[in-house]
């Protein structure tokens, strides 16, 4: 959009937009310097201060239902009859139109905005649950344990809890690498492997992890850690009395 900030004419439509957040960037940029020039639009924008809160406190589908009809808004949000006042002013209808499709897009957006929200909240709970497993979430029991054989170097305990569909398992490792991503890799009897999980190597060099594999634990051979590369940094195997 193009105009002269000073064109009175040509923004005061923008208003409502405006009071409803409904603007693109370039129509705010040239708005806002309208409002520098323009103190008829300043004092509408005040008597107007209440409206965005108003328009928030009715309902979605009847806003949008009523957005041809200015009176049908004003009965439903105070709760009394819903029946349309006719009303002569054809400009007035059009633009309280555009105003409740400006709502509509605000409330598409806001709702983005929170679903954003929660599956970024979702991904912080699963990445602390990913280093602090234990802490977050209770572990059955395990009914196996593997561990490495070394004094020196990473030093992990793993637990294996038998599942209908395959292996739970638990990792409490120390002495990790502090860079990169490592990962879990479970080898069976066959000697075919599968990746139980990944994670980012923490500053400390520990980690607690659970993941999980469709081999079952009568079938696990050994377990290793590798990290991005491939390379191996860990071969777990059962602990003695397992």
């Amino acid at each position: 959009m193009t105009a002269d900030p000073a064109d009175h004419a040509a923004l005061h439509h923008l208003v409502g937009a405006y009071i409803l957040g409904g603007l693109e960037p370039r129509e705010l940029a040239l708005f806002e310097l309208h409002l520098a020039l323009c103190p008829r639009c300043v004092g509408e924008l005040e008597s107007l201060e209440s409206l965005s809160g108003f328009l928030d406190a009715v309902p979605a589908e009847a806003a949008i239902a009523s957005r041809s009809t200015p009176a049908g808004l004003a009965s439903q949000a105070q709760g009394g009859s819903t029946e349309q006042a006719d009303s002569p002013d054809r400009a007035g209808q059009a633009s309280m139109g555009t105003l409740m499709e400006k709502l509509a897009a605000r409330r598409r957006r806001a709702r983005w905005r929170a679903a954003a929200l929660v599956s970024g909240v979702a991904a912080a709970f699963l990445a602390i649950g990913l280093v602090a497993g234990p802490s977050v979430t209770a572990h059955p029991k395990p009914e196996e344990s593997f561990t490495t054989s070394t004094a020196s170097g990473p030093q992990v305990q793993l637990g294996l809890v038998k599942k209908a569909w395959g292996t739970e398992l638990a990792l409490d490792g120390h002495s990790l690498p502090a860079r990169g991503i490592l990962s879990l890799w479970v080898k069976d009897k066959s000697g075919s492997y599968d990746r139980a999980a990944s994670w980012s190597a923490t500053a400390q060099g520990q980690a607690k992890v659970t993941g999980a594999t469709p081999v079952s634990i009568e079938d696990v051979a050994s377990i290793e850690i590798r990290d991005a590369a491939g390379r191996k940094i860990a071969v777990l195997s059962r602990a003695i009395g397992s």
